[in-house]
């Protein structure tokens, strides 16, 4: 079973995220991914094999984006 995460945010700080959550090695991910939402969003995605602590997630997007992001 695979597990995903998502979260929007200002189309500025989506690659920043992305690798942030890339390099992660707690959770690590098996795919990443980032969707243009148009009028300066985006969406970002990660898939995980074992359902990731939320607050660990939201601490690596936190590092990453800072503000302009939506709720995971």
């Amino acid at each position: 079973m695979m597990h995903q995460a998502s979260i929007e945010a200002e189309a500025s700080l989506g690659e920043r995220i992305v690798r942030a959550l890339e390099q992660a090695a707690e959770p690590a991910p098996v795919a990443v991914g980032l969707f243009d939402g148009g009028q300066g969003r985006c969406e970002i995605f990660a898939h995980y094999d074992a359902p990731p602590a939320r607050e660990a997630l939201l601490a690596l997007i936190a590092q990453a984006g800072g503000n302009g992001i939506g709720s995971l």
